[in-house]
């Protein structure tokens, strides 16, 4: 028996615009394009930005921005085990681009380590036990997510709510699992320091 195929990595997929628009992305539709996807967003305006995708029946998956003024973040786009993204809706008063990109070119740090960021992003951890999280210069809220994969047991994918306070925040939280993406919503720098599990 050969070596096991490499799977695909998809290229990044970029769109840009102006003002109201609809995106179609037919990711289903595109090889390669399974598991985690997340969208790397820079937008201008002064107005309200608004940012949701939806799937193949019509139906809203979820509100991916929703900001006032200049953005400039990582959102996710798609999880595991759900449909893929068709289609993206903006509402915005100046211009913006969306750089879709996989699971391949999501950061990914194996426990223990420290991830330094700045507003919204996405991360992958490894093996992480328990997550302190440090905003303390944070404006509005702050909000983390965490969907989990286990390599062993009934419960394959898993979300849960890690953090949602409004300013500053300095606390910690367990992680789930074996492998864990972490989907933080922040108005200011911030870091989080990962403990391995034993």
């Amino acid at each position: 028996m050969g070596p096991l195929p490499t799977p695909l990595k998809p290229t990044p997929i970029v769109f840009s615009g102006k003002g109201d628009d609809v995106v179609s992305l037919n990711l289903d539709a595109k090889e390669g394009w399974t598991g985690e996807a997340a969208m790397r967003i820079t937008a201008t305006g002064d107005g309200n930005f608004v940012v949701r995708n939806f799937g193949k029946d019509g139906v809203a998956k979820g509100l991916l921005v929703n900001a006032i003024g200049a953005y400039r973040g990582v959102v996710l786009l798609d999880t595991y085990g759900e449909a893929p993204t068709e289609r993206l809706e903006v509402k915005s008063s100046g211009t913006w681009r969306f750089e879709v990109i996989s699971e391949f070119d999501i950061p990914k740090r194996v426990a223990p380590f420290i991830y330094e960021s700045q507003g919204d992003d996405v991360l992958m951890s490894i093996g992480g036990d328990i997550a302190k999280f440090e905003a303390p210069n944070n404006k509005g809220n702050f909000v983390v997510l965490e969907d989990s994969v286990s390599l062993t047991g009934p419960d394959l994918f898993q979300r849960k709510l890690l953090v949602n306070k409004i300013g500053a925040y300095t606390g910690s939280a367990i992680l789930g699992f074996q492998l864990s993406t972490l989907i933080v919503k922040a108005g200011g720098p911030w870091k989080v320091t990962v403990t391995a599990r034993r």
